[in-house]
């Protein structure tokens, strides 16, 4: 089961002089999240995945920020500059806000991503001042 998603726009930066930090923050919510689980165990083996559709060894084991980002189901567009957009290649809602709420200290002031939800719920992370918001939407037909 899941809540299906659908990404409908976005406009999304940062710089590559960022990444490296960006990439040891990712990593480091990883941990924590690992840490804050209590170490759960399923079947005599130590479960993986402690953030929805996300493995954590394979985040741990990123050598690049659009590693880290892909395995967290989202495509970086880039050039030498760094990420200027970003595809959510996934199909339903895991724990992106903890995601983005991670990456927003990077992100450029004034990115976005919109997603619409499968029962029509419209909703965008906004970055603005090192912050993620977090913003409802709504349809208005003039």
């Amino acid at each position: 089961m899941g809540y299906c998603i659908d990404q409908i726009d976005s406009k999304f930066t940062i710089l590559s002089e960022n990444f490296d930090r960006a990439l040891s923050a990712i990593k480091a919510l990883m941990k924590n999240e690992n840490e804050m689980s209590g170490g759960s165990w399923s079947g005599g083996k130590q479960t993986e995945r402690w953030l929805a559709w996300v493995t954590t060894s394979t985040v741990l084991e990123a050598t690049t920020l659009a590693d880290a980002l892909a395995e967290w189901r989202w495509e970086p567009e880039q050039n030498e500059d760094g990420i200027y957009d970003i595809i959510f290649r996934g199909e339903k809602l895991g724990d992106d806000d903890k995601l983005f709420r991670t990456l927003a200290p990077f992100v450029k002031c004034g990115s976005y991503i919109c997603i619409r939800g499968e029962d029509g719920a419209l909703w965008q992370y906004y970055f603005e001042g090192g912050r993620m918001k977090e913003k409802n939407g709504r349809v208005v037909w003039e």
